[in-house]
C-alpha cells in the first residue's frame, strides 16, 4: 500500500514540477520580466525553475525524513489546494492569472503557518486554507486587470459543449450555450444545468471513490 502511495505521489510531483514551471516562465517570467523572451529562452527558464523545484522538494523531503507518512499527507493536502483556483477558474470567469497564484500560495502558506508555526487543530488547517484561498483568489483577480474575454469565451465553450457536438465549437458562446441551459450567472459565475449524462458520471464516479474507501477501510482493520 505504502509503494502505490508513493507511486501516486511521484506521478502527481513531476505534474505539479512541470505545470508550475511552464506556469512562471509563460505567465510571469514572459509577461513581467521578458516580454521580447523567444521560445528558446522560455524553455530554458522553464528548465531552470523546474530543478529549482526539484531541489526545493529535495530539502523537504530531507527536513521530513523521520515522518515519510507524514510528510505525504502533507503533500496531498497542499496539492489539494491548487483545487480552489481550479474551481474558481472553472465557475468564475472574472478568475484570472494573479488569482490563480494568489491563491494557491496564500492558501499553502496558510496551511504551513497554522500547522508548523501555530499547532492548530485539523478543522482550523483545513478549513482556514480554503477560506484564504477563495478570498485571495478573489482579491487577486478583481485587483488586476480581467482575462481577455474572447479567450474566456472559448474556455467555457470547449468545456461545456458535450462530446460528439464538436460542431457547436466553432459557435460563439452565447449560442453553444445558450441562456437556458445556464443555472447561475451572477457576478460572472458561470454554472449550468448538470445534464443526465452529467448526474450518472457524477453518481458512478461517486460510487467507485466510496467503494474504494470502504476497501480501505476493510484493509487496514
Amino acid at each position: 500500500m505504502l509503494a502505490c502511495v508513493m507511486a501516486a505521489a511521484m506521478s502527481s510531483g513531476d505534474a505539479v514540477q512541470v505545470t508550475v514551471a511552464g506556469l512562471f516562465s509563460q505567465n510571469i517570467y514572459r509577461d513581467y520580466v521578458n516580454p521580447n523572451a523567444g521560445e528558446k529562452q522560455l524553455v530554458h527558464v522553464t528548465r531552470i525553475i523546474g530543478i529549482a523545484i526539484a531541489l526545493l522538494s529535495l530539502v523537504a523531503a530531507i527536513l521530513m525524513r523521520f515522518n515519510l507518512v507524514k510528510a505525504i499527507l502533507d503533500y496531498f493536502n497542499i496539492l489539494s489546494l491548487v483545487g480552489i483556483s481550479t474551481a474558481m477558474g472553472i465557475l468564475w470567469r472574472r478568475m484570472n492569472t494573479t488569482g490563480m497564484f494568489s491563491s494557491t500560495i496564500l492558501a499553502s502558506a496558510t496551511f504551513l503557518i497554522s500547522r508548523y508555526v501555530l499547532a492548530c487543530g485539523r478543522d482550523v488547517t483545513i478549513g482556514l486554507p480554503i477560506v484564504v484561498g477563495i478570498l485571495a483568489g478573489v482579491a487577486g483577480s478583481l485587483i488586476t486587470k480581467p482575462p481577455n474575454r474572447e479567450t474566456i469565451e472559448k474556455f467555457f465553450t470547449k468545456i461545456y459543449v458535450p462530446i460528439g457536438q464538436e460542431n457547436r465549437l466553432e459557435l460563439p458562446m452565447e449560442q453553444a450555450v445558450p441562456q437556458s441551459s445556464r443555472w447561475l450567472t451572477a457576478g460572472g459565475l458561470f454554472i449550468v444545468k448538470p445534464s443526465r449524462q452529467s448526474w450518472i458520471g457524477f453518481l458512478v464516479t461517486l460510487g467507485i471513490c466510496l467503494a474504494c474507501v470502504l476497501v480501505m477501510l476493510v484493509i487496514l482493520k
